[in-house]
């Protein structure tokens, strides 16, 4: 775990070479504490990027922990948001390193589905109404009942706001006598699934009834 300065430029690029070749020697997975960097220019990307590709050569991992929002503007800019693991947390960077690399091979499929919708990146309080908002649309405008799918598959990290689009969603769908598929989960996102207790119920092909629904409720109380 290194935590980086608050400025990530050409000169600090220099003052971190002896850093830099200390963990490529080493034996460990590196994790880049981000949150206190507020500007990061190309030297300090280009060293980023460098150091993804060194440790990929060697089977290593690379993972930004907690970036903050200019950081992650400047990497969505640069279009690098899917070249790096990105983590909002310690125990998160924790849980990725155990993934394999090749994240992807353990992804099950998602269905060929008309009735399709795509969720991305990080789903948490930060952003689950705004999801939320964008669900319900979907939702309105599929004509129920019918055979709908959530895709998980570019979704690396939920919390129990996440959760809780799922759980609304899964409901919503059930009252209008639909049914709601989550599908592609990442091994990540299906841990916290696992341990809010809520796999069985929001990864179930058929409905189920209500007052399932609230018990599932409970469980991510009793999981934050």
């Amino acid at each position: 775990m290194i935590s980086l300065p608050e400025v990530l430029d050409l000169e600090t690029v220099r003052s971190q070479e002896v850093l830099t070749d200390q963990i490529l020697i080493g034996r460990n997975h590196c994790l880049l504490e981000m949150s206190a960097v507020t500007f990061i220019d190309s030297s300090g990307l280009g060293l980023l990027i460098r150091l993804q590709k060194k440790l990929r050569e060697i089977e290593r991992r690379l993972i930004l922990v907690s970036p903050g929002e200019g950081t992650r503007r400047t990497l969505r800019l640069m279009h690098l948001e899917e070249f790096f693991s990105v983590a909002p947390d310690l125990s998160s960077a924790q849980q990725m390193i155990t993934l394999p690399n090749d994240e992807s091979k353990s992804i099950p499929p998602v269905p060929l589905d008309p009735d399709l919708l795509k969720w991305q990146g990080e789903i948490t309080a930060a952003n689950a109404e705004e999801i939320w908002r964008k669900t319900v649309k979907w939702l309105a405008r599929n004509s129920l009942p019918s055979r709908l799918v959530i895709d998980l598959s570019d979704v690396v990290f939920i919390d129990s706001s996440g959760l809780g689009v799922m759980l609304r969603a899964r409901k919503m769908a059930q009252r209008e006598g639909g049914k709601l598929i989550f599908a592609g989960l990442r091994p990540a996102v299906r841990n916290v699934l696992h341990v809010a207790r809520l796999e069985e119920f929001l990864l179930a092909g058929a409905s189920q009834p209500e007052s399932d629904s609230e018990k599932a409720g409970l469980s991510i109380a009793a999981a934050t």
